[in-house]
């Protein structure tokens, strides 16, 4: 008889023959006490586990992997592996949904993938006459002047030019300039014959001078358009990634659990992390100017409760380190508070070290220049009986209140945890 000091569950894995064994080690590091096999149930209770129907269909998950995957390879996107997925932040699988997304998507990208191909091809043709009109390769041209029957269908002829990748142009003289490959000729007669074009007798002598601009100004506005198309694209990118998640910790509720504050990121044209950082400055989650008083509050409430001093190391250290305490922008900011704050008798007093009796050149109220990362912070009290004790306590002069040697009484070096 087996007897259990906890309540037990029995869970069913299906594994791959490749990770048995780091699966068992794995649940034997967390408690598992047992393994049966399926062989090892009777035939009715294979049945009973086979004819289990999972909640989400296991082909249903398979297809969304398998897109998912798809579009991250398109997009340059590395593909997690197993062992970064987190499982602790794993959320109930809406199927229909996230398949809505998928094809939403995926219809997007089609449409900005169609519609890039297509002015690729027209930059292509349009780079392709520009260079035969510069190098003057007229066996490759078709060039035509002449005048349609009626001059409000000049745009529309235009246009049905334009998807042969030909150009016209209008010499300022009542005569139109029409530019082709000979090799699309064929197609492009039944155009001119349609919009009743009638050719000219006479060609102006400037008309490759006039085509090369027109197709110079096209092909200018076709790059505008794949611009558009990128930023379009771009503008998709930052619409996906708009969720700003910022860790923090409330040390007067539960100092042991991570909470997670989480807002929009918006729009706008700026960079993502820009947009990112300037929103948690505004927030006042990222601290971009520390008063020495909020400095020294937290080194009150929490860093040196049973010490006389912290290194300055360290408390930058601590800083980066823990969720409830200020998140300063970059150590310049640390440093600023220090140099303000040495200035007065209220907040700490800054020592280059301590002998063991002693902080070695301790000063309280001056200018402290420049803020080293070996020196001492010393809780302003200690720092004072130490310059009194030395005799220095005179009165406020030009220096300051400041001293190099003394005794302090013992010092520690903060904590934080």
């Amino acid at each position: 008889m087996s007897l259990f000091t906890q309540k037990m569950k029995m869970l069913t894995a299906v594994v791959l023959d490749g990770y048995t064994d780091a699966v068992v080690k794995a649940l034997l590091e967390e408690g598992v006490m047992d393994f049966v096999h399926l062989s090892d149930f009777q035939n009715e209770q294979v049945r009973k586990l086979a004819n289990r129907s999972p909640e989400v269909p296991f082909a249903a998950i398979s297809d969304l992997r398998v897109r998912c995957e798809n579009l991250m390879r398109q997009g340059g996107i590395n593909i997690p592996s197993i062992e970064k997925n987190d499982v602790d932040r794993v959320s109930e699988l809406n199927v229909d949904e996230i398949r809505k997304y998928l094809d939403r998507l995926s219809s997007s990208l089609s449409s900005l993938r169609d519609g890039q191909k297509e002015i690729n091809q027209k930059l292509l043709s349009c780079d392709e006459l520009i260079n035969y009109i510069r190098e003057k390769k007229m066996d490759y041209l078709d060039l035509r002047v002449g005048t349609l029957a009626s001059a409000d269908k000049k745009a529309d002829f235009m246009t049905r030019l334009s998807t042969f990748g030909g150009i016209l142009a209008d010499d300022g003289k009542g005569h139109l300039i029409s530019l082709t490959l000979k090799r699309d000729s064929s197609r492009v007669d039944d155009a001119f014959d349609k919009f009743g074009w009638t050719e000219s007798a006479k060609e102006p002598k400037d008309c490759l001078e006039i085509v090369l601009r027109q197709a110079l100004d096209r092909k200018a506005e076709i790059e505008k358009q794949n611009a558009d198309i990128v930023s379009q694209v771009e503008s998709r990118i930052k619409e996906t990634y708009c969720w700003l998640l910022v860790p923090f910790i409330d040390q007067y509720e539960d100092i042991k659990t991570i909470q997670w504050e989480i807002s929009n990121l918006g729009g706008g044209d700026d960079e993502i992390v820009s947009k990112a950082a300037k929103k948690m400055v505004q927030g006042e989650q990222i601290i971009a100017t520390w008063a020495p008083a909020l400095l020294k509050m937290s080194l009150d409430e929490l860093l040196w409760k049973d010490s006389n001093d912290i290194a300055i190391k360290k408390l930058w250290e601590f800083l980066c380190t823990y969720c409830y305490l200020p998140r300063l922008a970059n150590y310049s900011v640390l440093e600023d508070a220090i140099t303000r704050g040495a200035r007065s008798t209220e907040f700490f007093g800054v020592a280059a070290g301590y002998s063991g009796e002693r902080y070695i050149d301790l000063r309280l109220n001056e200018i402290v220049y420049p803020i080293n990362q070996s020196d001492l912070l010393v809780k302003p009290a200690v720092a004072m009986k130490q310059i009194m004790e030395e005799g220095k306590s005179g009165g406020q002069d030009g220096n300051g209140i400041s001293g190099s040697t003394g005794s302090a009484g013992g010092a520690g070096s903060g904590s934080a945890g």
